[in-house]
């Protein structure tokens, strides 16, 4: 930035904003980035206001990780191991009811607004789900949010 942008910038609190944020969406991973559009995109079907507030919610976990985007399930090494196990079970749950109500990965991400790779690296245990992808996911297969995480009962 140079210091005549960062003086107008200063000066201009809506400026100062959009700053920060073009600086914290560039520097998101790709998967978190396309997470972040996905969720901007759907306040189009935003028909109340827990459903906005789910987005608001899902889009503040995302910008405030740690600059450089990485969360603590993502550094080098592993999770904690009480960590793995909660996304392990986790991700059996989604798997085993997405099977149930017969439905592939794919059809499990248009139906929850996901994409099929998010959907398969949480059914692995590879990724942490956040509330809103596991509301997304349990509405989608037409079941609480407890029986996909008996936490969130």
């Amino acid at each position: 930035m140079t210091t005549v942008i960062a003086e107008e910038v200063l000066n201009d609190p809506v400026a100062l904003a959009i700053a920060v944020l073009v600086d914290r969406v560039r520097t998101l991973p790709k998967e978190d980035r396309n997470d972040l559009f996905a969720l901007v995109e759907s306040l189009d079907s935003v028909e109340t206001d827990e459903e906005q507030d789910a987005v608001a919610r899902g889009i503040r976990e995302i910008m405030r990780q740690q600059k450089g985007g990485l969360q603590p399930m993502e550094l080098p090494g592993k999770p904690s191991e009480k960590l793995q196990s909660w996304m392990d079970y986790v991700g059996g749950r989604i798997r085993c009811f997405r099977e149930q109500a017969g439905l592939t990965q794919q059809e499990l991400a248009e139906k929850s607004g996901l994409r099929q790779s998010h959907i398969s690296r949480l059914e692995k245990g590879h990724h942490s789900p956040s509330s809103l992808t596991l509301e997304k996911i349990a509405g989608a297969l037409g079941i609480a949010v407890s029986e996909l995480d008996p936490s969130a009962a």
